[in-house]
């Protein structure tokens, strides 16, 4: 039993680092790490995991193949020590890139390429190396170039505003597309356009939907005023190419071909024209699951008034129904605050949706936003990005946590969309 809670420890000298390695003296019991790794954390330690044994601790390793390469800089005579340590500080003291974050950002392809050289040129052995980074490669994680990431997780180098960052970051974040209130309602890409929603004036009729190119020219109305009445939140289904859109006070969902053609009424809850005052028919946000059939909309009730819905129905019309008469309808969530953008993650089978309040029968990830409205999902990077009036983005983990206000300005954010350009 006594051997079983024997373990390898290593520290840092000198004692400002706090970092201590742990590992196995070959028979310590699996339970002892974790306990190690909590009090040693409680004591303001950062334990590190050597999770087999090795010839070496992995700072001890790693630094070793550091300074055997400097000293065969200096013995061939490419570098002077001065000039060699003014570069290390350059490089890896100012800019603080850590090795598996500075790989992913060069490409584990590249990286792959330049080991084969040197153990080409030098003679030497091939320890597992290339084999290992080409496990990545064949999979098409080449690191921050691509949408799979690499050493790290994708989406590892995506940094918020005020997060510390390096000229390594942010290689594979996307841009955002957010409107302010009194202009566009809601953006969506697709294609290399902008589709966004002009609510107007909504005694007037005057809504339309306008699409534009991705640096803002060549902007131009697809449906034009009177064919729809307040056009609210968008969604795209990617697999046919069609604009689904929400009309609040019009209490409509509409669905249309990318140029506007191909109007189609899904939902009708009334007619603006005989009145638009119950707000529990008004429909804000729409979400698209292509994988599932169906589309997903919000009729949000009166300002915090826990009227708020969210309903369902399938993409495809039933035979022989109408947007008023169809009978496929369904409400997997009732009794909201006020329900605005819906967000569906088919990768995780879960809804999001933002909501101006903060109470209710189901899981909370955020608090504390100034009138919650747009929302995207980054699925690559696995990342959730929400506005809100008091003129703020935040990005938050899938879960909710890690918040942080990515972006703010003067004005009241409506929706927002992502795009990988």
């Amino acid at each position: 039993m006594s051997a079983q809670r024997m373990l390898n420890t290593h520290y840092v000298i000198p004692l400002r680092i706090r970092i201590v390695e742990l590992m196995t003296s070959g028979s310590t019991h699996d339970d002892i790490f974790p306990y190690m790794e909590v009090h040693l954390r409680a004591s303001g330690m950062l334990p590190v995991m050597v999770h087999r044994e090795s010839t070496g601790f992995v700072l001890n390793r790693v630094w070793a193949a550091i300074k055997r390469d400097c000293l065969m800089v200096l013995s061939e005579g490419v570098a002077t020590p001065a000039e060699l340590d003014a570069a290390w500080t350059e490089m890896f003291i100012k800019d603080g890139n850590p090795p598996c974050a500075t790989m992913d950002s060069v490409g584990l392809d590249t990286v792959s390429l330049i080991e084969e050289h040197y153990i080409d040129e030098r003679g030497l052995k091939d320890m597992g190396e290339i084999p290992f980074l080409q496990t990545f490669i064949d999979e098409g994680n080449l690191g921050a170039k691509s949408s799979k990431g690499g050493l790290h997780r994708p989406g590892h180098t995506t940094k918020a505003a005020g997060q510390e960052q390096t000229s390594h970051d942010n290689l594979h974040a996307p841009s955002l597309y957010i409107p302010d209130l009194g202009l566009n309602n809601d953006p969506s890409e697709i294609v290399g356009k902008i589709f966004g929603s002009n609510m107007g004036v909504p005694n007037i009729n005057d809504g339309c939907i306008m699409s534009c190119n991705l640096d803002g020219s060549k902007i131009k109305v697809i449906v034009p005023t009177g064919s729809v009445h307040t056009p609210k939140q968008l969604a795209v289904d990617w697999a046919c190419s069609r604009l689904f859109f929400s009309d609040r006070e019009g209490m409509r969902v509409f669905r249309c071909d990318v140029d506007g053609s191909g109007l189609e009424t899904l939902i009708q809850n009334g007619d603006w024209k005989r009145g638009f005052k119950d707000q529990t028919l008004w429909c804000a946000g729409i979400a698209v699951a292509p994988r599932e059939g169906k589309f997903y909309w919000a009729q949000k009730g009166p300002s915090k008034g826990s009227q708020g819905r969210i309903f369902r129905a399938s993409i495809e019309m039933p035979d022989g129904a109408d947007a008023s008469t169809r009978m496929d309808i369904e409400c997997p969530l009732s009794q909201s605050p006020e329900p605005i953008d819906i967000e569906i993650d088919e990768d995780g089978r879960a809804m999001y949706w933002t909501d101006r309040g903060e109470y209710g029968n189901h899981q909370i990830l955020a608090r504390n936003l100034h009138e919650a409205i747009g929302l995207a999902i980054d699925k690559t990077n696995r990342y959730i990005y929400a506005t809100d009036i008091g003129s703020a983005v935040y990005r938050f983990n899938m879960d909710g946590s890690d918040r942080r206000k990515f972006y703010e300005e003067q004005g009241s954010f409506a929706g927002i969309a992502l795009c990988d350009v």
